[in-house]
């Protein structure tokens, strides 16, 4: 399970959540503004995020996680600021149709660039600005899809997830240089908008094989938990609905 021994509390800290504007990113900014943190939500879709930032006092500003250049920018506006950063969430993600084979190659680059490519570049950006701050924690969100060896209907997305894991615990030496701890969640399927429309097309014999559900709030407390727990680093947190969190060993990728 996850645990905070020490329970710190957040407030008076900043955070950024990539694609705050609903779902898991919206829960997320929900949880950490409760527990006193100042968030920035960074969305494509600049209603959703406006009126999530609106509704939970926090700032957002438009950015395209596809795009290094829109990306770098918002890392480089943050920095203008003088505002530093304590907690970066990448959260935004997604398998939009069609999936590889079908697929043309330029879907499968975006889809590795939006989960896997744009993870990667935020956490490079946000590494200066939490070594000035003598630390911080950087929380990935994955997927069961990244784990073990099943087949998937999405092979990029999973490819990408699974890289992402991979990147989350290459970067534990990072705590011992600048106390920056490097956490990711993998939850399986969790009751978010993309989630309902997905269940929405599929026939009754598909959703009666699919797992309990997951709530987008239960992801967030799990986030929250890793930002609090200043002690560990590295950590692959499992998220299924109707059991506890579990804190996967570097080696258990099978019985999954």
């Amino acid at each position: 399970m996850v645990t905070t021994p020490d329970s710190p509390s957040l407030e008076g800290l900043n955070a950024l959540v990539t694609g705050g504007a609903a779902g898991i990113g919206r829960a997320v900014v929900q949880r950490l503004r409760t527990e006193g943190a100042s968030v920035i939500v960074a969305d494509l879709d600049a209603n959703a995020g406006r009126a999530a930032a609106a509704q939970l006092d926090s700032e957002f500003v438009q950015t395209d996680l596809t795009s290094e250049v829109q990306v770098r920018g918002l890392f480089s506006g943050i920095r203008d600021t003088g505002r530093p950063l304590d907690i970066l969430v990448n959260n935004a993600g997604g398998a939009p149709r069609p999936y590889f084979p079908d697929a043309p190659a330029t879907h499968w680059l975006k889809s590795i660039s939006l989960n896997l490519t744009g993870p990667m570049l935020a956490t490079q950006l946000v590494i200066p600005m939490m070594v000035e701050r003598q630390g911080g924690v950087v929380i990935n969100v994955g997927s069961v899809a990244g784990l073990g060896w099943g087949p998937h209907s999405s092979p990029e997305y999973a490819a990408a997830k699974a890289g992402l894991i991979r990147l989350t615990s290459s970067l534990v030496p990072l705590y011992a240089r600048w106390r920056i701890r490097v956490h990711c969640v993998c939850p399986d399927w969790v009751d978010t908008p993309s989630s309902r429309r997905n269940r929405a097309a599929m026939a009754p014999e598909e959703l009666i094989r699919l797992p309990p559900i997951l709530a987008s709030s239960e992801v967030a407390d799990a986030i929250v938990a890793l930002a609090k727990d200043t002690g560990s680093t590295g950590r692959i947190v499992l998220l299924r609905g109707g059991l506890p969190p579990r804190v996967l060993p570097a080696t258990d990728w099978k019985g999954l």
